[in-house]
């Protein structure tokens, strides 16, 4: 391998691995505001801001939905988002052209990030919208 090659494949190492983050689980407290909301208006919450933020619905049961993002035809992820009455967790469950590494602290492109923390926050405020129509 001739040096040119050697130092644009580190270079390249390089920039992959500044691109990625600590994967993060986000996480919504169902108590306080959102106690009175059934787990059917969550779970129609949830359908709608994956809807709004572009992921597809893969399966719906009662207590969770798998959902995933398709950007570009690039990067995919695929995500469960976990609900009952405590809360909803939106879990990592695999990717596609995202630096994904299971190491002892799973490490993952900072986009993917990103995105899942922008779903929840849409979740959010779908909820906010439920517990206003209750009032």
């Amino acid at each position: 391998m001739s040096r040119t090659a050697a130092f644009f494949a580190i270079l390249v190492f390089l920039l992959c691995t500044a691109c990625t983050r600590q994967l993060q689980t986000p996480s919504i407290d169902l108590g306080g505001q959102y106690a009175e909301l059934s787990q059917q208006k969550v779970q129609e919450a949830i359908v709608q801001a994956c809807a709004y933020e572009g992921w597809t619905i893969r399966e719906k049961t009662d207590s969770s939905v798998h959902a995933a993002l398709n950007w570009k035809n690039k990067h995919f992820v695929d995500v469960s988002i976990h609900h009952d009455t405590q809360g909803i967790t939106i879990g990592y469950v695999a990717s596609r052209n995202m630096s994904y590494s299971a190491d002892k602290t799973p490490k993952i492109h900072h986009q993917y990030n990103a995105w899942v923390q922008s779903l929840a926050d849409c979740i959010r405020g779908y909820l906010d919208l439920e517990v206003s129509q209750i009032k």
